[in-house]
């Protein structure tokens, strides 16, 4: 269920990086020179089959929290969401 919500995430943040003349591939290039770096924040191995799938994740997990957290920013009165509906661009519904 999290997947889904994680590419509607990203679709919302491409959207709008679309209009500075940015793109998925500038994301993915701004993150190519902190693999390493992130790597070693896990604990364990992550294990993926490619620098360009662990790249991808990377993207994909911090557009997620971006937008995740933006969305809660816009909403104001975080007391009042149900904590097991995730927050959604609402007006993008």
């Amino acid at each position: 269920m999290i997947e889904e919500h994680k590419w509607r995430y990203l679709g919302s943040q491409l959207s709008r990086i679309q209009t500075k003349g940015l793109a998925l591939e500038d994301l993915l290039k701004a993150i190519h020179p902190l693999e390493i770096k992130a790597r070693d924040c896990y604990s364990e191995a992550i294990n993926l089959s490619s620098t360009d799938e662990f790249i991808e994740m990377m993207v994909l997990d911090g557009c997620f929290i971006f937008e995740f957290l933006s969305c809660f920013a816009k909403l104001g009165n975080w007391s009042s969401l149900n904590p097991m509906i995730p927050c959604f661009p609402w007006h993008e519904l």
